[in-house]
């Protein structure tokens, strides 16, 4: 008899593992919220555009778990842009698997996510834990890299509430990743021009953002500045008026002062 059982108990554990189960491993956009209201956003207007096809491919992961990880993140992605920057809209998709140019935004996002789920064999089912790397690759409106940044979001779920909502562990993992993504970009040191490099690990981030505004361009009054410096700043100047993140007269006073300063 207890052969016999544990024959069977076999059979029901090689059923279930064979199986394909479905999850939703959406964020909670009431969780993706800007770490302070007051916070300036980044005075540029970004688009995004999801990898061609990434929305109806589903992906499947050696746990045999379904979900369709860039359908999921697609609202909470957009959410976290536009909480760091003036504005984010999605791209419409060109084919060629490339983001398209763009005159209407200032930089362009191409998230790519892996994932990897723990605790979701036949005996552990739904998973107990689940891991999403996110990857924002940052091009300028003409398609030149800029920057590539890289997270890792992690979460757990406890055997009642994965029992109760199946993908909580991957919505965990989602959110955490989300709010990395945000803290990184919020403190990326975007100049106005892309960087030499395309590559910027995230560990080499400032912890503060320059400031994206006249009085970024410092001036002493009456001071021996070398002649490139002044020249630097007036480029500078007149690259932010070009852009339109400074009004006319914005640009008349920081100019006469950097003039003055000669």
């Amino acid at each position: 008899m207890k052969l016999k059982h544990s024959l069977i108990y076999g059979l029901v554990s090689l059923s279930l593992a064979a199986c394909i189960n479905t999850i939703n491993i959406k964020p909670d956009l009431t969780k993706i919220e800007p770490v302070s209201k007051s916070a300036a956003r980044i005075p540029l207007n970004v688009g995004f555009y999801l990898p061609e096809g990434a929305i109806e491919r589903p992906l499947i992961d050696e746990n045999n778990l379904r979900y369709f990880a860039y359908r999921d993140i697609e609202t909470g992605y957009q959410k976290m842009l536009t909480n760091v920057f003036a504005s984010a809209t999605r791209l419409p998709s060109t084919h060629g698997g490339s983001p398209p140019p763009s005159d209407k935004v200032d930089l362009i996002f191409t998230p790519e996510i892996t994932t990897k789920s723990g605790g979701s064999d036949a005996l552990t089912w739904p998973p107990t834990s689940f891991t999403v790397n996110l990857t924002s690759n940052v091009q300028d409106a003409k398609g030149k890299p800029v920057a590539t940044v890289i997270v890792t979001g992690t979460g757990s779920a406890g055997s009642a509430e994965r029992l109760k909502v199946t993908g909580i562990a991957g919505t965990r993992a989602m959110e955490d990743a989300l709010l990395k993504m945000q803290a990184e970009l919020s403190a990326y040191p975007y100049s106005g021009q892309p960087s030499s490099s395309a590559i910027t690990p995230p560990s080499t981030l400032p912890s503060t953002l320059p400031v994206m505004s006249p009085s970024a361009i410092t001036t002493t009054p009456n001071s021996a500045a070398p002649t490139n410096a002044i020249s630097e700043r007036l480029v500078l100047l007149n690259d932010l008026k070009a852009k339109g993140l400074i009004s006319q007269k914005e640009y008349d006073d920081k100019r006469k002062e950097i003039i003055d300063s000669l």
